[in-house]
Formats: structure tokens, sequence, C-alpha cells
């Protein structure tokens, strides 16, 4: 709540801060990753909106510094950057400038609510040669439906300390946690 408020301590609100920061990681994370579908599309997601969130971020501060509001234009930066990567995913290439962008956005202003983003990481840098061979080969297996390859792939994987996210938009590698 407000730092006016009195606090609120309860078990549920710990766990979904903590989810909350976890979906702002895993968003980091993700700008990170050199794997991307490929293919063509046009983008239907405007960059303006992430000023909009940027000016609403600032006027909560500005509002005797409402942290609730704040966080909510947070996620709202966060949701934005989900849609863009995901445009991305699906072969608009075009979108990955703005991707990057909402992501830094998002991390800088969570620097100013005190989110400590260490210990991040450079997904590139986790991703070996074999597991990026092992994800492609993933994905050429998906795209030729061949499920049995496919799911013999995640797990293999899965034993190099990856997790794959299956979307609409395309296929995800993410280090497990």
């Amino acid at each position: 709540g407000h730092y006016r408020s009195p606090l609120n301590y309860m078990r549920v609100s710990v766990a979904a801060s903590k989810q909350r920061y976890d979906n702002y990681r895993l968003l980091m994370d993700l700008a990170a990753n050199p794997i991307f579908t490929a293919g063509v599309t046009a983008s239907v997601t405007s960059i303006e909106e992430a000023e909009k969130l940027k000016q609403e971020f600032f006027n909560a501060l500005d509002d005797d510094l409402n942290t609730p509001q704040a966080l909510s234009a947070l996620d709202g930066m966060r949701r934005l950057g989900s849609r863009l990567l995901d445009e991305v995913n699906q072969g608009c290439r075009e979108q990955t400038e703005n991707f990057l962008s909402v992501v830094e956005l998002l991390r800088e202003h969570g620097k100013l609510l005190g989110l400590n983003w260490q210990g991040e990481t450079d997904l590139s840098k986790q991703i070996s040669d074999f597991v990026k061979k092992l994800f492609e080969q993933y994905q050429a297996a998906r795209k030729g439906k061949d499920f049995k390859t496919s799911d013999e792939l995640r797990k293999q994987l899965g034993e190099q300390g990856f997790t794959i996210q299956d979307t609409s938009g395309g296929s995800r590698i993410i280090p497990k946690r």
C-alpha cells in the first residue's frame, strides 16, 4: 500500500510480490535471448504506449509516492514488453529495438522503486552452442510435427538446465530457476 497507510503483512501479499518481481525478471532474461523464430509479419503494437506508461509511473511518484500506482505502471511495461516479444517471435523483427527499449524502461524505473536487479544474467552467455543446436532441432521437429523427437529434445534441454515455453508466437528457451 501507500507509505502513509499501515503495513498489512500477509503471506499471500509476499507471494504475489515475488511473482510480480519474477515476471519482471523473466522479461529481462528473455530480452537477452538470441534465439528468435523466423518469418515476417506486420506490427500491431505501438511503442507510444511506453511513453504513456513512463508518464503514469512518474505521475504516481509525484502523487505523494503512490507506490501501488507506480507498480501498476511497471506491470503495464512488462505486459507491453511481452506483447512486443511475441511480435518479434512471430517474425516482426522491427519490434526488436522497441522490445529492448521497453525492457530498459522497466529496468531503470524498477531501480527507482528499489527493485534490485543484481544477479541479472545475460541469457546469451548461458546458452552454449550445444543447447542452441538442441533448441533449433526442437523447433524444427515441432514444425515438422515430429512430436516424439521434440519431446526427447525437450527432455535433453531440461537435462541441460533449460525449459521450453511454447506460445502462440513460437517457442522460448528459459533457464530453470
